[in-house]
């Protein structure tokens, strides 16, 4: 079981639903994969992009699409 605290946001129009960035963090470190340029972190459901930030924050590139 992972907790984490919540962060605020400061944004006109919110993402209700946006999780904390540690979340997105840990998943990419467990991957165990060597993280690099070449790394490509997929997100399906990328929302406000919080994985995207993680990722990019790791040096690895980012594929994210959303509904909207």
């Amino acid at each position: 079981v992972w907790e984490f605290p919540n962060e605020g946001r400061k944004e006109s129009h919110p993402h209700y639903s946006r999780f904390p960035e540690e979340l997105p963090r840990r998943c990419i470190l467990a991957s165990g994969v060597s993280l690099s340029e070449e790394t490509v972190v997929l997100d399906p459901f990328a929302g406000s992009g919080t994985t995207g930030v993680a990722a990019k924050r790791f040096g690895c590139s980012f594929v994210g699409f959303e509904i909207d």
